[in-house]
Protein backbone atom coordinates (compact mmCIF):
# COMPACT_ATOMS: atom_id res chain seq x y z
CA UNK A 1 0.00 0.00 0.00
CA UNK A 2 2.78 2.29 0.54
CA UNK A 3 4.24 1.87 -2.26
CA UNK A 4 1.11 2.58 -4.33
CA UNK A 5 1.20 5.98 -2.57
CA UNK A 6 4.73 6.47 -3.43
CA UNK A 7 4.28 5.56 -6.74
CA UNK A 8 1.08 7.82 -7.26
CA UNK A 9 3.20 10.79 -5.39
CA UNK A 10 5.46 10.49 -7.71
CA UNK A 11 3.53 10.35 -11.02
CA UNK A 12 1.30 13.08 -9.38
CA UNK A 13 4.76 15.41 -8.57
CA UNK A 14 5.72 14.63 -11.88
CA UNK A 15 2.63 15.60 -13.82
CA UNK A 16 2.78 19.05 -12.03
CA UNK A 17 6.14 19.70 -13.23
CA UNK A 18 5.60 18.62 -16.30
CA UNK A 19 2.59 20.89 -16.22
CA UNK A 20 4.76 24.01 -14.74
CA UNK A 21 6.89 24.05 -17.32
CA UNK A 22 4.64 23.93 -20.26
CA UNK A 23 2.82 27.21 -18.53
CA UNK A 24 6.39 29.02 -17.80
CA UNK A 25 7.46 28.63 -21.34
CA UNK A 26 4.32 29.93 -22.50
CA UNK A 27 4.81 32.52 -20.20
CA UNK A 28 8.16 33.47 -21.27
CA UNK A 29 7.10 33.67 -24.48
CA UNK A 30 3.97 35.95 -23.70
CA UNK A 31 6.80 38.33 -21.94
CA UNK A 32 9.48 38.17 -24.65
CA UNK A 33 6.12 39.26 -27.31
CA UNK A 34 5.39 41.79 -24.73
CA UNK A 35 8.97 43.01 -24.80
CA UNK A 36 9.35 43.26 -28.38
CA UNK A 37 6.44 45.63 -28.23
CA UNK A 38 7.33 47.65 -25.17
CA UNK A 39 10.73 48.40 -27.30
CA UNK A 40 8.82 49.72 -30.41
CA UNK A 41 7.65 51.78 -27.79
CA UNK A 42 10.98 53.06 -26.09
CA UNK A 43 11.73 53.99 -29.43
CA UNK A 44 8.50 55.80 -30.24
CA UNK A 45 9.12 57.45 -26.53
CA UNK A 46 5.78 56.32 -25.17
CA UNK A 47 7.64 55.71 -21.89
CA UNK A 48 4.63 54.59 -20.11
CA UNK A 49 3.02 52.47 -22.62
CA UNK A 50 6.46 50.52 -22.63
CA UNK A 51 6.81 50.20 -18.71
CA UNK A 52 2.52 49.07 -18.51
CA UNK A 53 4.60 46.12 -21.02
CA UNK A 54 7.60 45.47 -19.31
CA UNK A 55 6.12 45.22 -15.73
CA UNK A 56 3.24 42.74 -17.52
CA UNK A 57 6.05 41.03 -19.01
CA UNK A 58 7.92 40.73 -15.83
CA UNK A 59 4.78 39.22 -14.13
CA UNK A 60 4.97 36.39 -16.08
CA UNK A 61 8.43 36.26 -15.62
CA UNK A 62 9.55 37.41 -12.64
CA UNK A 63 13.22 35.57 -12.22
CA UNK A 64 14.45 37.19 -15.62
CA UNK A 65 16.32 40.49 -15.22
CA UNK A 66 15.06 41.54 -18.73
CA UNK A 67 12.49 43.37 -18.27
CA UNK A 68 13.09 45.32 -15.37
CA UNK A 69 16.48 46.27 -16.97
CA UNK A 70 14.45 47.42 -20.23
CA UNK A 71 12.42 49.29 -17.77
CA UNK A 72 15.38 51.38 -16.76
CA UNK A 73 16.36 51.73 -20.63
CA UNK A 74 12.88 53.53 -21.19
CA UNK A 75 12.87 55.82 -18.42
CA UNK A 76 16.78 56.56 -19.24
CA UNK A 77 15.96 57.06 -23.47
CA UNK A 78 13.26 59.38 -21.41
CA UNK A 79 15.81 61.15 -19.84
CA UNK A 80 14.30 60.20 -16.22
CA UNK A 81 17.43 59.26 -15.25
CA UNK A 82 16.48 59.59 -11.25
CA UNK A 83 13.53 56.59 -12.28
CA UNK A 84 16.43 54.68 -14.12
CA UNK A 85 18.86 55.03 -11.00
CA UNK A 86 16.02 53.76 -8.52
CA UNK A 87 15.56 50.87 -10.60
CA UNK A 88 19.46 49.65 -11.71
CA UNK A 89 20.70 50.24 -7.86
CA UNK A 90 18.09 47.67 -7.16
CA UNK A 91 19.33 45.06 -9.85
CA UNK A 92 23.36 45.05 -7.84
CA UNK A 93 22.41 42.67 -6.34
CA UNK A 94 19.84 40.58 -9.17
CA UNK A 95 21.53 37.05 -9.30
CA UNK A 96 22.02 37.82 -13.23
CA UNK A 97 22.76 41.14 -12.66
CA UNK A 98 25.52 41.66 -15.73
CA UNK A 99 27.80 44.66 -16.97
CA UNK A 100 25.15 46.64 -18.85
CA UNK A 101 23.30 47.47 -15.04
CA UNK A 102 26.79 48.99 -14.15
CA UNK A 103 27.03 50.60 -17.57
CA UNK A 104 23.33 52.28 -17.59
CA UNK A 105 23.89 53.16 -13.40
CA UNK A 106 27.07 54.82 -14.59
CA UNK A 107 25.73 56.77 -17.43
CA UNK A 108 22.68 58.08 -15.66
CA UNK A 109 24.12 58.96 -12.58
CA UNK A 110 26.46 60.96 -14.90
CA UNK A 111 23.95 62.50 -16.55
CA UNK A 112 23.05 63.76 -13.38
CA UNK A 113 25.95 65.56 -13.02
CA UNK A 114 27.31 63.25 -10.69
CA UNK A 115 30.23 62.08 -12.52
CA UNK A 116 32.73 61.32 -9.47
CA UNK A 117 29.74 58.56 -8.28
CA UNK A 118 29.43 57.48 -12.37
CA UNK A 119 33.15 56.60 -12.08
CA UNK A 120 33.10 54.77 -9.43
CA UNK A 121 30.14 52.63 -10.50
CA UNK A 122 32.64 51.56 -13.61
CA UNK A 123 35.48 50.80 -11.91
CA UNK A 124 32.72 48.68 -9.18
CA UNK A 125 31.39 47.21 -12.20
CA UNK A 126 35.06 45.99 -13.73
CA UNK A 127 35.99 43.98 -10.05
CA UNK A 128 32.47 41.87 -10.70
CA UNK A 129 33.39 42.13 -14.73
CA UNK A 130 36.87 42.45 -15.87
CA UNK A 131 36.52 41.64 -19.46
CA UNK A 132 33.80 43.72 -19.81
CA UNK A 133 34.75 46.21 -23.03
CA UNK A 134 31.71 48.36 -22.52
CA UNK A 135 33.15 49.51 -19.29
CA UNK A 136 36.53 50.12 -20.12
CA UNK A 137 34.77 52.36 -23.16
CA UNK A 138 32.56 54.42 -20.41
CA UNK A 139 35.46 54.94 -18.30
CA UNK A 140 37.50 56.16 -21.50
CA UNK A 141 34.72 58.65 -22.78
CA UNK A 142 34.52 59.91 -19.25
CA UNK A 143 38.02 61.25 -19.99
CA UNK A 144 37.38 62.48 -23.39
CA UNK A 145 34.91 64.81 -21.63
CA UNK A 146 37.66 66.67 -19.81
CA UNK A 147 39.55 66.55 -23.74
CA UNK A 148 42.08 63.88 -22.64
CA UNK A 149 42.50 61.54 -25.05
CA UNK A 150 45.50 60.32 -24.14
CA UNK A 151 44.15 58.96 -21.09
CA UNK A 152 40.80 57.44 -22.56
CA UNK A 153 43.28 55.52 -25.09
CA UNK A 154 44.78 54.14 -22.58
CA UNK A 155 41.33 52.60 -21.12
CA UNK A 156 39.84 51.99 -24.56
CA UNK A 157 43.18 49.99 -25.52
CA UNK A 158 43.06 48.37 -21.98
CA UNK A 159 39.20 47.08 -23.24
CA UNK A 160 40.15 45.99 -26.59
CA UNK A 161 42.88 43.04 -24.76
CA UNK A 162 40.30 41.97 -22.87
CA UNK A 163 36.93 42.43 -24.72
CA UNK A 164 38.76 42.56 -28.43
CA UNK A 165 35.49 41.74 -30.45
CA UNK A 166 33.58 44.55 -29.02
CA UNK A 167 33.11 47.21 -31.58
CA UNK A 168 32.11 49.97 -30.33
CA UNK A 169 35.55 50.52 -28.96
CA UNK A 170 37.55 50.81 -32.17
CA UNK A 171 35.18 53.63 -32.95
CA UNK A 172 36.16 55.85 -30.30
CA UNK A 173 39.77 54.96 -30.69
CA UNK A 174 39.21 56.18 -34.42
CA UNK A 175 38.17 59.47 -33.04
CA UNK A 176 40.16 59.30 -30.40
CA UNK A 177 43.10 58.83 -32.79
CA UNK A 178 41.67 61.05 -35.47
CA UNK A 179 41.64 64.01 -32.74
CA UNK A 180 45.02 63.84 -31.87
CA UNK A 181 46.29 63.71 -35.85
CA UNK A 182 47.41 60.06 -36.04
CA UNK A 183 45.43 59.45 -38.72
CA UNK A 184 47.15 56.07 -39.66
CA UNK A 185 45.72 54.42 -36.63
CA UNK A 186 42.62 56.66 -37.13
CA UNK A 187 42.16 54.50 -40.32
CA UNK A 188 43.36 51.12 -39.43
CA UNK A 189 40.72 51.20 -36.21
CA UNK A 190 37.91 52.91 -37.90
CA UNK A 191 38.30 49.73 -40.55
CA UNK A 192 38.52 47.43 -37.89
CA UNK A 193 35.36 48.96 -36.56
CA UNK A 194 33.28 48.36 -40.16
CA UNK A 195 34.82 45.17 -39.75
CA UNK A 196 33.11 44.09 -36.86
CA UNK A 197 30.10 45.93 -36.64
CA UNK A 198 26.18 45.44 -36.74
CA UNK A 199 25.23 48.89 -36.68
CA UNK A 200 24.25 50.32 -40.06
CA UNK A 201 23.96 54.03 -38.97
CA UNK A 202 27.10 54.10 -37.56
CA UNK A 203 28.72 52.05 -40.85
CA UNK A 204 27.75 54.93 -42.73
CA UNK A 205 29.15 57.49 -40.71
CA UNK A 206 32.54 55.65 -40.10
CA UNK A 207 32.53 54.69 -43.68
CA UNK A 208 32.33 58.74 -44.97
CA UNK A 209 34.67 59.33 -41.58
CA UNK A 210 37.45 56.70 -43.53
CA UNK A 211 36.87 58.81 -47.10
CA UNK A 212 36.97 62.19 -45.20
CA UNK A 213 40.11 61.45 -43.50
CA UNK A 214 42.15 60.97 -46.70
CA UNK A 215 40.32 64.28 -48.36
CA UNK A 216 40.77 66.25 -45.51
CA UNK A 217 44.84 65.46 -45.04
CA UNK A 218 45.46 65.69 -49.08
CA UNK A 219 47.64 68.51 -50.12
CA UNK A 220 45.18 71.18 -51.89
CA UNK A 221 48.34 72.59 -53.71
CA UNK A 222 48.88 71.52 -57.27
CA UNK A 223 52.33 70.20 -57.05
CA UNK A 224 53.49 68.79 -53.80
CA UNK A 225 55.73 66.36 -52.71
CA UNK A 226 54.14 64.85 -50.20
CA UNK A 227 50.19 63.92 -51.44
CA UNK A 228 48.91 62.97 -47.76
CA UNK A 229 49.79 64.14 -44.11
CA UNK A 230 48.65 61.84 -41.74
CA UNK A 231 50.93 62.50 -39.12
CA UNK A 232 51.41 65.65 -36.35
CA UNK A 233 54.70 66.87 -37.12
CA UNK A 234 57.37 65.87 -35.05
CA UNK A 235 55.08 64.29 -32.21
CA UNK A 236 57.81 62.49 -29.74
CA UNK A 237 55.26 59.28 -29.26
CA UNK A 238 55.02 58.22 -32.96
CA UNK A 239 55.30 54.49 -33.75
CA UNK A 240 57.19 53.15 -36.92
CA UNK A 241 54.70 51.74 -38.34
CA UNK A 242 53.21 54.21 -38.42
CA UNK A 243 55.75 56.70 -40.00
CA UNK A 244 56.91 53.68 -42.50
CA UNK A 245 52.99 53.74 -43.24
CA UNK A 246 52.47 57.26 -44.19
CA UNK A 247 55.72 57.16 -46.07
CA UNK A 248 54.28 53.88 -48.47
CA UNK A 249 50.78 56.03 -48.62
CA UNK A 250 53.16 59.14 -50.13
CA UNK A 251 55.06 57.01 -51.98
CA UNK A 252 51.87 55.01 -53.66
CA UNK A 253 49.79 58.57 -53.98
CA UNK A 254 52.53 60.13 -56.33
CA UNK A 255 52.38 57.01 -58.47
CA UNK A 256 48.76 56.94 -59.35
CA UNK A 257 48.77 60.95 -59.68
CA UNK A 258 45.74 60.93 -56.69
CA UNK A 259 45.10 64.93 -56.11
CA UNK A 260 42.64 67.07 -53.97
CA UNK A 261 40.77 67.43 -57.36
CA UNK A 262 40.39 63.83 -58.41
CA UNK A 263 40.33 61.83 -55.10
CA UNK A 264 37.42 59.49 -55.47
CA UNK A 265 36.33 55.91 -54.26
CA UNK A 266 37.83 54.34 -57.38
CA UNK A 267 41.22 56.24 -56.76
CA UNK A 268 41.43 55.71 -52.82
CA UNK A 269 41.22 52.28 -53.63
CA UNK A 270 43.52 52.01 -56.18
CA UNK A 271 45.77 53.73 -53.82
CA UNK A 272 45.19 51.33 -50.64
CA UNK A 273 45.50 48.65 -53.45
CA UNK A 274 49.79 49.78 -54.41
CA UNK A 275 50.14 50.80 -50.42
CA UNK A 276 49.51 47.28 -49.57
CA UNK A 277 51.26 45.53 -52.25
CA UNK A 278 54.39 47.49 -51.54
CA UNK A 279 53.74 46.81 -47.83
CA UNK A 280 53.47 43.37 -48.37
CA UNK A 281 56.73 43.29 -50.76
CA UNK A 282 58.84 45.54 -48.23
CA UNK A 283 57.73 42.35 -45.71
CA UNK A 284 56.04 45.00 -43.26
CA UNK A 285 53.26 43.02 -42.72
CA UNK A 286 55.94 40.42 -40.88
CA UNK A 287 57.88 43.29 -39.19
CA UNK A 288 54.58 44.55 -38.07
CA UNK A 289 52.09 42.25 -37.66
CA UNK A 290 48.41 43.69 -37.23
CA UNK A 291 45.51 41.96 -37.86
CA UNK A 292 43.87 44.24 -40.23
CA UNK A 293 46.40 44.72 -42.33
CA UNK A 294 46.90 40.70 -42.47
CA UNK A 295 42.65 40.58 -43.53
CA UNK A 296 43.52 43.11 -46.04
CA UNK A 297 46.16 40.95 -47.41
CA UNK A 298 43.95 38.00 -47.20
CA UNK A 299 41.43 39.94 -49.28
CA UNK A 300 44.40 40.34 -51.62
CA UNK A 301 45.57 37.15 -52.30
CA UNK A 302 41.66 36.22 -52.96
CA UNK A 303 41.30 38.91 -55.87
CA UNK A 304 38.68 40.51 -54.16
CA UNK A 305 40.62 43.53 -52.35
CA UNK A 306 39.06 45.96 -55.13
CA UNK A 307 35.44 45.31 -53.71
CA UNK A 308 36.25 44.59 -50.03
CA UNK A 309 37.46 48.69 -50.45
CA UNK A 310 34.60 50.02 -52.09
CA UNK A 311 32.22 47.96 -49.66
CA UNK A 312 34.82 50.01 -47.00
CA UNK A 313 34.22 53.82 -48.66
CA UNK A 314 30.70 53.00 -50.04
CA UNK A 315 28.55 55.48 -48.26
CA UNK A 316 31.25 58.13 -48.90
CA UNK A 317 29.41 57.99 -52.44
CA UNK A 318 26.99 55.37 -52.82
CA UNK A 319 26.38 56.57 -56.92
CA UNK A 320 30.13 55.90 -57.65
CA UNK A 321 30.27 52.68 -55.76
CA UNK A 322 26.92 51.77 -57.73
CA UNK A 323 29.33 52.61 -61.06
CA UNK A 324 31.64 51.04 -59.99
CA UNK A 325 29.91 47.75 -59.56
CA UNK A 326 28.71 47.35 -62.27
CA UNK A 327 29.48 44.63 -64.56
CA UNK A 328 31.18 42.94 -61.45
CA UNK A 329 28.56 40.96 -59.95
CA UNK A 330 30.50 37.85 -60.51
CA UNK A 331 33.38 39.18 -58.18
CA UNK A 332 30.90 40.92 -55.80
CA UNK A 333 29.24 37.42 -55.04
CA UNK A 334 32.88 36.39 -54.76
CA UNK A 335 33.54 38.50 -51.60
CA UNK A 336 30.74 38.14 -50.59
CA UNK A 337 31.34 34.83 -50.19
CA UNK A 338 34.88 34.95 -48.93
CA UNK A 339 33.36 37.27 -46.60
CA UNK A 340 31.24 34.80 -45.36
CA UNK A 341 33.33 32.55 -44.50
CA UNK A 342 35.87 34.31 -43.32
CA UNK A 343 34.55 36.88 -40.90
CA UNK A 344 37.32 39.41 -39.27
CA UNK A 345 37.66 38.50 -35.83
CA UNK A 346 40.34 38.45 -33.13
CA UNK A 347 41.31 35.89 -30.78
CA UNK A 348 40.25 36.20 -27.37
CA UNK A 349 42.41 38.36 -25.56
CA UNK A 350 44.45 38.72 -28.18
CA UNK A 351 46.69 42.60 -28.24
CA UNK A 352 46.41 44.55 -31.26
CA UNK A 353 49.95 45.71 -32.08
Amino acid sequence: MKNIIAIILILTIGIVSSLYAEVSAENKKKAQALTKEAIEHINNQKTKKAVDLLKEAQSLDDESITYPYEIAVAYYDAERYIDAVRVLDSLLRHPQCNDRIYQLLGNSLDFLGNKEKANVIYFTGLKKFPNSGRLYMELGSMEVQQENYEEALKFWSKGTQVDPNFPNLYYYISQAYNALDRNVLALLTAEIYLNLTNNQQKYAEVSKFIFDIYKENICKEDSCSNRFTLLPPKAPNLLIFEIEYEEFTNISANEIDITYKNISIAKLTELRTLVLQKWIANNNHITYPNTITDYQKEALDEGVFDIYSYWILAYANEEEVKKLMQHKAAKAEKMVNWQSKNRFKFEENTIEK
